[in-house]
């Protein structure tokens, strides 16, 4: 699949950017966006990106991550019959990569749920809600009686 082809190395002193992200104001907030969005999409359309990871934002590491296949990883791992603690580093993984309501990320989710058979994905978080309901209950009951 396109996410096992892509590779990202993540080293010390090389930045590939589209530009500085300085400024204050709204207008420069904009214009950051903006910055941010080409830096994603070069991320997108390179096969090997060498970054530093002290000039990142949250927003650049996420498209990042997203580039790398953190998404397509994330669907992967809830679906997949995982242990608990695995399954619950899943979620935290997909709880990072929506952090701060990057648009970009959101899409990427969209996208492989409107293409992708999602049904299971969200019947496997549905059962798995169910089964800790339960146990929940079982141990408020245990514990009063």
């Amino acid at each position: 699949k396109q996410w096992y082809q892509r590779r990202v190395a993540i080293t010390a002193g090389v930045v590939e950017s589209s530009g500085g992200l300085e400024g204050s104001g709204e207008d420069d907030d904009a214009e950051e966006e903006d910055n941010e969005e080409d830096w994603c999409t070069k991320i997108r359309q390179s096969n090997t990106v060498s970054v530093a990871r002290d000039d990142l934002t949250l927003f650049q590491v996420q498209c990042l991550l997203d580039s790398a296949g953190a998404t397509e990883l994330f669907i992967k791992l809830v679906i997949s019959d995982a242990s608990p603690d695995v399954f619950h580093e899943s979620l935290q993984l997909g709880i990072s990569l929506l952090e701060g309501g990057n648009p970009l990320i959101q899409r990427s989710f969209y996208d492989r749920f409107v293409n992708q058979n999602s049904e299971q994905f969200f019947y496997t978080i549905f059962t798995k809600m169910q089964k800790r309901k339960k146990y929940r209950l079982r141990l408020c009951v245990d514990t009063t009686a």
